[in-house]
């Protein structure tokens, strides 16, 4: 006997499985956001009677357990952190914040409040105009941000493309060809602008020192001579990791080594 295979009922079978897969995955995220918004109303709460302790408690578990980030998750965390004196856990997450929803003001304003209560003095190194005002325009947006901008730019250039060729009207097609080449612009330096954006930010990997006070090395081993000291909040830049050292650069160019276990990396 000879088995006939109709197409025609596996993909109908396979619409229904791909179907029933969609409809389970949206009922199972729409359960983790709802648990999500429950714990964080909790939390919330807690925190506005003075409960740190708790509402971070609330806060991390939906950032380890449910697997969710959110700019107003982190910048709550850094805020209980920082009201409970613990400057190192609140600047991570004020810079966790800052890489969700760049140029938040109220963020940035808090990420001061706190980085001046660290006892490194580091002063920043001249950088570029072009290199800085790249850096500062770019960080308005996220990546994610910049891409859907960019997308929205190519929607309305093909829309724009389409009434040039087949409108009647000749002052609809003369503003529809002006404003495809604008949207081909704008959708050109969005691409750029997020692509800046993630080179900037991901040019060097980003952390904060957690220790109270921990040595920096000259070399990666622990006999090494003591190049100088860092504390607790500064923020360094991973430049390359040996075994459970990090070769690290601070704001003003100056190197070492660090444990790896005495800093955190924001990302």
């Amino acid at each position: 006997m000879v088995l006939v295979i109709r197409p025609l009922k596996i993909i109908k079978k396979m619409k229904k499985a791909l179907l029933l897969i969609f409809l389970f995955s949206q009922i199972y995220f729409g359960q983790a956001n709802n648990t999500a918004e429950k714990v964080f109303e909790i939390a919330n709460e807690m925190y506005k009677k003075g409960d740190y302790e708790n509402a971070i408690q609330k806060y991390e578990f939906i950032e380890k357990n449910i697997k969710q980030q959110s700019a107003e998750l982190y910048f709550n965390l850094g805020n209980c952190y920082y009201k409970l004196n613990k400057i190192a856990p609140s600047i991570y997450y004020y810079e966790k914040a800052l890489l969700l929803h760049p140029g938040d003001n109220a963020i940035e304003t808090n990420l001061k409040f706190a980085q001046k209560r660290t006892i490194d003095n580091i002063k920043t190194t001249n950088e570029f105009a072009i290199a800085k005002f790249i850096r500062t325009t770019t960080a308005h947006f996220s990546v994610s941000s910049y891409t859907w901008f960019s997308i929205i730019f190519s929607i309305l250039t093909l829309v724009s493309f389409i009434l040039f060729l087949y409108h009647s009207s000749a002052t609809i097609k003369r503003i529809s060809f002006s404003a495809m080449f604008v949207f081909i612009l704008l959708g050109v330096l969005c691409f750029f602008a997020a692509h800046f954006f993630t080179q900037f930010a991901t040019k060097d990997k980003a952390a904060i020192v957690f220790e109270d006070s921990i040595e920096v090395k000259s070399e990666p081993k622990e006999d090494a001579e003591t190049a100088f000291t860092l504390h607790e909040g500064t923020k360094v830049y991973v430049k390359e990791t040996l075994e459970n050292y990090n070769r690290i650069q601070l704001a003003d160019k100056t190197e070492g080594w660090i444990l790896s276990t005495a800093i955190k990396e924001i990302r």
